[in-house]
């Protein structure tokens, strides 16, 4: 069985929940809306501009209003910028954090974030566990570039066949295999992923 020295975390909707559409269902009911503003706001290029630390919200908002109904210009400059306010912290994600640590790993974060991330990281405690947070719109790319994971192992100075990856995103963990450091897809379920590190010896 391989020894990891290094555990390495995602953070949307690993430790924190990350819903568009709870967001956006706080400013209208019409579901009809709701769906058209988080394709518009949450799933086109701007978003991933912006994670990429290429675009500010300012140029975002600008972008997305011309796809969008005037109306709902306002909405949209609100969910830029107040959409972290709705993060919700995993705090069982903090006891496994805590039992790694406790066993000697590094541990660390690899996360698509924008620099938004400044305005709420003061809030996650999980945040406190870490040696160092690769975030996308610092190094001026994201995930699932293979330019993100080789960045992100020079500024932790880490191993990747000596460090673990929990991601829930399938492609960002195919890519991290693709480096060499082996990972665990999260689906949500807290007792799958304990059981899967027990069955890995890492817990």
């Amino acid at each position: 069985m391989k020894k990891y020295k290094n555990i390495i975390f995602d953070m949307g909707n690993v430790l924190l929940d990350f819903s568009p559409h709870l967001i956006t269902s706080k400013y209208t009911q019409d579901t009809d809306i709701i769906h058209k503003l988080v394709k518009e706001i949450f799933f086109k290029q701007e978003w991933l501009d912006m994670d990429q630390g290429i675009m500010s919200e300012e140029e975002a908002y600008h972008q997305i209003i011309q796809r969008v109904e005037p109306e709902y210009h306002f909405i949209v400059k609100d969910i830029l910028a107040h959409w972290h306010e709705s993060l919700i912290e995993r705090e069982i994600m903090s006891d496994l954090l805590e039992q790694l640590k406790q066993k000697g790993y590094k541990l660390y974060l690899f996360s698509n974030a924008s620099l938004r991330f400044n305005a709420y990281k003061e809030r996650i405690k999980a945040l406190n566990y870490f040696e160092y947070k690769v975030m996308s719109a610092e190094i001026l790319c994201s995930k699932p570039s293979l330019e993100f994971y080789r960045k992100g192992f020079e500024l932790c100075n880490i191993n990747p066949e000596e460090s673990f990856f929990i991601d829930d995103s399938a492609q960002n963990i195919l890519s991290a295999n693709d480096l060499g450091m082996d990972g665990y897809i999260y689906n949500g379920s807290y007792s799958l992923l304990i059981d899967y590190l027990k069955q890995m010896s890492i817990l």
